[in-house]
């Protein structure tokens, strides 16, 4: 077994006395110091013990008796000394918190997992946000065309031509919202890992529509258009969050964004060279691309506001491409990813012109205003 996923089984099996003191969940440390109950990553000391590599039984140990909680929902919680440094959540990040419906909870964690399998595919349980989503056609059978990241247990944004257009009036209606996927051939999804240990998943959440928002100013079938490109979808139920279903972070509107040059990543079930559609979410990680570069690409086919989209990829065969639409262009800062644009359109798919994302940073506001308890 994983040693990673050992320790997280060790950590959420046993637990410390929690002493509750004016309201307070105080506890004591295992040297005996006074602590705090806190979720591991608010805890600097002992998230950078779980980061290390190779995790030693003297550090399984010290997590696994620094347990403190087994309450529901608090599967990682610990006691951390109220003196160490607790990390706050960097200010680059939006965290509504109204009721339920308009609260995004610890976002942009990536839980511990099995090593990737092979090529592009990508681990058991990373990037646990993104929702594959799926369409009624008129024969009554179902399938997976666009794609989306949940932001919350009842939110998930996509792009707005997923929702409106030519693709939905050629496919049909969008019916169903997937969950903690990972092959969509199996479920649960299950992996073998190098110690012949088998790693599950829980099974995949499938979610009816509750509400679709697309965003007022977009033009639906307008390519010389494509601004506004993004959509709210409301689920029918709540997602009880798990290894492999959790939210990402969404940006704040003065995020500055990742560099030119700097890498990005892109997931999702689309098209490659070799298939059509994948049965196996994968991956890919590509460069931003100046917006002086993007425009002498896009020039002749379509307006662009750099404000609104923003451009990426252009590496041969290396890009976002059908059925990645509406999925999330990510990154890392300070150690939790954050949504930084979705996947609107491009020139083909893996040639070496770059693609165009939806800036979430401008759209957050809009996102907000938009949820509702």
């Amino acid at each position: 077994m994983n040693l990673r996923n050992s320790l997280l089984r060790i950590v959420l099996a046993i637990s410390l006395l929690i002493i509750p003191a004016n309201g307070q969940r105080l506890c004591r440390t295992p040297v005996g110091t006074r602590g705090e109950c806190v979720s591991i990553y608010d805890c600097a000391p002992l998230l950078r013990l779980l980061q290390r590599s190779p995790l030693t039984d003297d550090i399984i140990l010290s997590l696994r008796r620094s347990q403190c909680s087994r309450r529901p929902n608090e599967k990682e919680f610990v006691c951390c000394e109220q003196t160490a440094n607790s990390i706050n959540h960097p200010t680059q990040f939006s965290s509504p918190s109204n009721n339920v419906g308009n609260i995004i909870d610890e976002c942009g964690v990536e839980p511990a997992s099995t090593r990737i399998i092979g090529g592009s595919e990508t681990k058991l349980t990373e990037y646990p946000w993104l929702a594959l989503l799926e369409y009624e056609r008129r024969d009554g059978s179902w399938t997976a065309e666009c794609g989306g990241f949940l932001i919350n247990r009842r939110y998930v944004v996509t792009a707005a031509h997923c929702i409106l257009g030519d693709k939905v009036d050629k496919v049909g209606r969008l019916i169903n919202i997937r969950i903690g996927e990972y092959n969509v051939e199996t479920d649960p999804d299950c992996i073998v890992d190098e110690f012949g240990d088998q790693n599950c998943n829980d099974p995949v959440l499938n979610l009816a529509v509750e509400e679709i928002t697309t965003h007022e100013n977009y033009l639906r079938d307008n390519p010389s258009n494509n601004q506004n490109d993004i959509a709210l979808v409301r689920l029918s139920g709540n997602v009880e969050y798990s290894n492999s279903r959790s939210p990402i972070c969404l940006p704040t509107p003065n995020f500055p964004g990742t560099r030119v040059g700097g890498n990005v990543t892109v997931a999702g079930w689309g098209q490659t060279l070799e298939s059509q559609r994948n049965s196996v979410k994968l991956k890919v990680t590509v460069p931003i691309v100046s917006a002086e570069r993007c425009e002498r690409e896009y020039s002749r086919k379509t307006e662009l506001s750099f404000d609104l989209q923003m451009c990426a990829g252009g590496n041969f065969i290396q890009d976002s491409c059908f059925r990645d639409s509406g999925g999330p262009l990510i990154s890392r800062e300070n150690g939790l990813w954050i949504a930084e644009g979705i996947v609107s359109f491009g020139t083909g798919c893996g040639i070496e012109v770059s693609s165009v994302y939806t800036r979430v940073s401008a759209f957050v506001p809009w996102i907000l205003d938009n949820m509702r308890p």
